[in-house]
């Protein structure tokens, strides 16, 4: 009888390791590749950031939440919106919310962020490629408001220049090298 019940136990064990791991790879090929980026990169970011206690930073593609987290850590009363559509990034991301005692105006969203409402957003913080960079550009001309600071770590766009470009160091892997901060 116990042959049977750790047969059972062992192919259960197995069909729900292989669902997961499946699952994950199709994940990866139907969604953009979650890259986390290095603590100097952020905390970079973040100065250049210059959040304020009544900014609304929105993360636009925020993966594990991170920066988000590490802005809440910097100041407290900001708004930080996540938007992630990737599940695994997702599920990171809110265990970490928890892990930071679930602070109430850090809000992290499965959305697409080319159908999320970011009009609200005064400071915005991106790491995507450059070519979502450059669909990305007329939502955010259009719905920023003016004077909107954003920041892009290591890409920039290909229609609009920098107000300036910070050099943060060799990165990590080759990550997390440049800061290019616009002005909407």
């Amino acid at each position: 009888m116990s042959y049977y019940v750790i047969l059972a136990a062992t192919v259960i064990g197995l069909v729900v390791s292989l669902t997961l791991i499946f699952a994950r790879i199709a994940s990866l090929i139907r969604q953009p590749p979650y890259i986390a980026l290095p603590a100097p990169a952020v905390l970079a970011a973040l100065d250049a950031l210059d959040l304020k206690d009544n900014d609304v930073l929105a993360d636009l593609g925020c993966g594990n939440a991170q920066v988000l987290l590490a802005a809440h850590r910097r100041r407290p009363q900001a708004t930080c919106l996540g938007f992630e559509i990737g599940l695994w990034p997702l599920v990171e991301a809110r265990i970490r919310w928890i892990m930071a005692l679930r602070p109430r105006n850090v809000i992290v969203s499965r959305q697409d962020f080319f159908q999320a409402d970011i009009s609200k957003a005064n400071k915005v913080f991106l790491y995507l490629f450059p070519k979502t960079l450059d669909r990305l550009l007329p939502k955010l001309e259009s719905e920023l408001p003016a004077g909107a600071v954003l920041v892009s770590v290591d890409y920039q766009f290909a229609d609009k220049r920098p107000e300036r470009v910070v050099d943060i160091g060799p990165g990590v892997r080759g990550l997390g090298r440049r800061l290019s901060i616009y002005r909407f």
